[in-house]
């Protein structure tokens, strides 16, 4: 009886425990799904309010009534190259414009239009809720922005939602689980399930999941992750008749173990008198078999109470930790710094805050640290630490897994290396460009001094240097010293690479990039102009990274209007604004634009259209600077009419308390 309630025990404690774990399983994997669709997404909406942005700074300096037809030529235009359906733009005296064919009915009032109050009263860009176009038959979003200048109106873009319901169909999830989304009231957006599209999902289910991250019914999975500058949700649904499968599988497969054990048991009982040491081999086995099962996971497990006592541990953890198991019972679940012995003290404190943080906000928490074995050699390991709840959602204990990613965490590195020596032969490749600038620019100041100390020993020769020719020359000479040693201060310090942010002025700093690249500009025939709308252009961030990207950004358009035999006015346009807490550098170039063959290509490494002359890395470079060091982004605003690449950036790093 005593066996059968051990065994009995052990496979429960098996099946609740692969359970738990399989749960929290599907839930981060729901969560990294929902994640990576919720950017996609953003990412397509952010493209689409950029380009609205864009279209509505040009039509709010339009008469719409005098401009009328070119209204409606930027609106279809706008539409075409940004992908939108259509556009229209529609004003408070009742007019609107439209980029189709359309013809306002005659109880048609603009500024009662739910689109227009909403985007007037918010004045602010706004996606609206789907809804089904007269037009194209099909569900459509409007992205929405006021307009300020000469006339109160609003310009809307009409987008197909085919393109997010394909992100959200082409979700991989266990078996028949499936993905839809919902607004913040409930609304179901998108439903695989045509006949869900128009319901309303319960405001329960909702609520708990907007407060949980995570939602359990009788029968499904529910998590969620928000859509960034939208009102979105991305629901993630898995049915646990599926997901559970294998686990109760599983657990019938050991319960049968059990009934053979046991008819096994009665058997080895009924032999005992005839053969009592070959049944005790029997039981031996048995126990090793059931020994290997329990610590058949790869990963060192250990899991405490809520008084934080370990209440379970597996071999793999102990053969990780290198802790004895007559030890291990008296320690408890925090005493860090001995289940991690090896552990620097910083890193155990480390650890330390993990697991208070995990236990007191009831939130997965993670994190990689370093052990040093008795060989002097590193390991890095990856440990996560679960918060487990009971069937009330009641604390009750704390799972830790604990594994080795030492050539993962060594593969990571070189790659991090790679991509620095990367930046680093980026800079090197355009050095070559900044210092043939600057020897154009020196060529004249040495000319200049060459004949001006010629002349200081031509009058010496005839004895005709007074105090006036002297110090007139020696002036004009001083001129241009100051002058080469302006170029040197400016240059000096320009590809050193920062290793802390600083608070620099970027129009200053672009001011300086141009300063250098001049000469070749001035060879080519090209003009810059910079436009400023910015209240103030002091930045805490990492300027030589950006005078790097501003760079390779002007060398491209330089090249490619030096390519451009035919354009005689040859110009080079920066634009500074700012959007709240973050900097846009907008650069453009008359040119001919980008080959649409290099459009897929652009931002890869590798990938050039200048021939033998190109390394094919800079915009890759100058992309992965600006997310890695700058916390910003790079895109390709517009390949041609013109060619213009938008760099935008925060004002303030991240962790930094002022500007």
């Amino acid at each position: 009886m005593l066996f059968s309630v051990i065994f009995i025990t052990l496979i429960l404690t098996n099946y609740f425990y692969n359970r738990s774990l399989l749960k929290n399983a599907i839930h981060a994997h729901q969560i990294s799904i929902a994640q990576g669709v919720a950017k996609r997404i953003e990412e397509w909406t952010n493209g689409k309010i950029n380009s609205i942005n864009a279209i509505s700074e040009i039509v709010e300096n339009l008469n719409d009534e005098q401009n009328k037809d070119q209204i409606r030529d930027i609106l279809v235009k706008g539409a075409r190259i940004s992908g939108f359906s259509s556009m229209y733009v529609g004003y408070e005296n009742n007019h609107i414009i439209s980029g189709r064919i359309w013809e306002k009915p005659s109880n048609y009032i603009v500024s009662q239009r739910p689109w227009y109050r909403h985007t007037l009263s918010k004045q602010a860009i706004t996606i609206n809720d789907p809804y089904v176009d007269a037009g194209l038959q099909s569900l459509v979003i409007s992205i929405c922005t006021p307009m300020k200048k000469n006339q109160q109106g609003v310009l809307c873009g009409i987008l197909a939602l085919d393109e997010v319901k394909q992100e959200i169909l082409d979700m991989s999830l266990p078996k028949d689980g499936y993905a839809f989304l919902v607004n913040n009231e409930g609304k179901i957006i998108f439903h695989p399930n045509k006949s869900e599209e128009v319901m309303q999902l319960d405001n329960v289910s909702l609520n708990h999941l907007l407060h949980q991250k995570e939602y359990s019914t009788s029968e499904d999975i529910l998590s969620f992750s928000k859509v960034k500058n939208t009102d979105w949700y991305i629901i993630t649904k898995v049915r646990k008749a599926a997901a559970y499968a294998e686990v109760n599988r599983q657990f019938f497969i050991n319960f049968f173990i059990y009934i053979l054990s046991t008819l096994l048991f009665f058997l080895i009982n009924f032999f005992y008198n005839f053969n009592q040491r070959e049944i005790s081999k029997k039981l031996k086995k048995s126990k090793e078999l059931l020994q290997k099962f329990i610590n058949h996971s790869s990963r060192g497990i250990l899991i405490g109470d809520q008084n934080d006592n370990i209440v379970f541990y597996n071999e793999k953890f102990l053969h990780l930790t290198h802790i004895a198991q007559k030890e291990i019972a008296t320690l408890k679940v925090y005493n860090i710094d001995a289940l991690f012995y090896r552990c620097t003290q910083q890193t155990q404190k480390e650890l330390l805050d993990l697991f208070e943080y995990t236990k007191a906000h009831c939130k997965e928490g993670e994190m990689v640290f370093e052990i040093i074995d008795t060989h002097k050699i590193a390991h890095h390991y990856y440990i996560n630490m679960f918060p487990l709840f009971d069937e009330n959602n009641v604390y009750e204990g704390l799972l830790l897994s604990y594994h080795e990613i030492t050539q993962k965490y060594l593969e990571e590195q070189q790659s991090k290396i790679r991509e620095e020596i990367l930046i680093q032969q980026s800079k090197m490749a355009d050095l070559g460009e900044m210092i043939g600038a600057i020897s154009h620019q020196w060529k004249q100041p040495l000319n200049a001094l060459s004949i001006l100390l010629g002349n200081l020993l031509q009058f010496k020769q005839l004895g005709k240097l007074d105090a006036t020719v002297f110090q007139e020359n020696l002036n004009r000479s001083l001129e241009n010293v100051h002058y080469l040693g302006d170029t040197i201060d400016t240059f000096r310090h320009y590809y050193q690479p920062q290793r802390q942010a600083a608070r620099f002025d970027i129009d200053k700093a672009i001011e300086q990039t141009i300063f250098i690249l001049q000469p070749h500009l001035k060879n080519k025939n090209i003009e810059i102009t910079i436009e400023n709308t910015l209240e103030s252009t002091q930045c805490f961030n990492f300027k030589n990274e950006f005078q790097q990207i501003m760079t390779n950004l002007i060398v491209n358009a330089k090249d490619a209007l030096s390519e451009s035999i035919s354009i005689k006015e040859k110009t080079i346009f920066i634009f500074l604004s700012d959007k709240e807490d973050n900097f846009k550098v907008s650069i453009s170039d008359n040119a001919a634009g980008i080959k649409e063959e290099m459009l897929e290509h652009l931002f890869k490494p590798f990938k050039t259209s200048k021939g033998e002359h190109g390394t094919g890395n800079g915009l890759y470079i100058s992309r992965l600077i600006a997310r890695e060091k700058l916390e910003g982004e790079l895109i390709l605003e517009s390949a041609k009419d013109p060619t213009r690449f938008l760099l935008t950036f925060p004002k303030m790093l991240k962790g930094v308390s002022t500007c």
